[in-house]
């Protein structure tokens, strides 16, 4: 699966976007100024992107790329150094979960063990001893 890579916005695109949320940040609606340490942050993350690099828009039902000016919002960096926080958490769980870690889902190991069918000779008991079965 192809990584889509990040892309900053032009000079053009972020004065679009600074007047398009009203100079107020993305996350959590503070008033910002241009002496403010601001961030690009991309609504849907990048690792949620699919083998082409696109994402799924909820507000028009299509597919964009992942890096285009409608997925990007100006944050202050505590925002989203915040955000970027509780994203990095589920990522994770999404790679161990559909086994992109050497720390994936465990193997279930199947264990010759202790048969417990009933065709076995053996019982085990509620109490969990063991005696053998009556035939």
């Amino acid at each position: 699966m192809a990584k889509a890579k990040r892309k900053p916005l032009t000079k053009k695109q972020y004065a679009l976007k600074w007047f398009e949320q009203g100079g107020k940040c993305g996350i959590s609606k503070v008033k910002m100024t241009l002496d403010d340490n601001i961030h690009e942050d991309h609504i849907v993350e990048i690792w949620k992107a699919n083998e082409e690099g696109k994402i799924h828009w909820w507000p028009t039902d299509e597919w964009i790329d992942v890096n285009d000016p409608r997925n990007i919002q100006l944050v202050l960096s505590s925002e989203h150094l915040k955000k970027t926080k509780k994203d990095t958490s589920s990522a994770a769980k999404h790679k161990r979960l559909t086994g992109q870690t050497k720390t994936g889902p465990k193997a279930k190991i199947n264990s010759p063990g202790f048969k417990t069918n009933r065709e076995s000779p053996w019982k085990k008991k509620i109490s969990g001893s063991v005696e053998r079965r009556e035939r």
